[in-house]
């Protein structure tokens, strides 16, 4: 009898345990997401300096800088790996637009806001492919926590199931560079 009841005492301990670290995981992921989030809609003000800049020089551009500004209310509140994946692609877009832009009005590459706007939206994009990779890396713990035996029992038990990876779109790979 004293046998059983150490052998239940030991799940009930390594459950718990389990349970504390899907939880630890889950957080960070979340944290991940967020701080992603957070880049994502600091990248997109750094682009809303750059619509500015481009309207003085382009007035009768105002249709394609408008649509880019109506996307705004959209970012930074994600909750999974494909709303950010989608959010990306729409500030991609947004960024290859008002490069075209730039391309066509030298003197607005040529300007200082356009310039520092372009650094912030680099740095902001170098943030976010950094957190891209921590979120990353956490859910590859995650997704083996819960794949892997004894852990796996836990996690279908809680209803725990395996994440999504964050991926770089084929058109993001190939993504020039913002240098000026």
């Amino acid at each position: 009898m004293l046998y059983i009841f150490i052998i239940i005492a030991i799940l009930v301990v390594y459950f718990i345990s389990a349970q504390r670290k899907f939880i630890s995981l889950d957080e960070i992921n979340k944290n991940a997401l967020s701080q992603i989030g957070v880049q994502q809609d600091a990248r997109w003000n750094a682009l809303m300096n750059l619509v500015k800049a481009a309207k003085s020089y382009a007035e009768f551009e105002r249709d394609t800088l408008s649509e880019i500004i109506s996307k705004r209310a959209n970012i930074g509140n994600e909750s999974s790996a494909d709303e950010v994946n989608r959010q990306e692609n729409m500030i991609t877009e947004a960024i290859s637009r008002i490069v075209a832009v730039a391309e066509r009005y030298p003197e607005l590459k040529s300007s200082e806001h356009y310039k520092m706007a372009m650094e912030s939206i680099n740095t902001y994009e170098d943030d976010v492919k950094m957190s891209k990779m921590v979120y990353n890396d956490t859910v590859t713990k995650w997704n083996r926590l819960t794949r892997q035996f004894p852990s796996s029992i836990v996690a279908s038990i809680l209803g725990f199931k395996s994440k999504s990876y964050l991926e770089t779109a084929e058109e993001k790979k190939e993504y020039p560079d913002l240098e000026f």
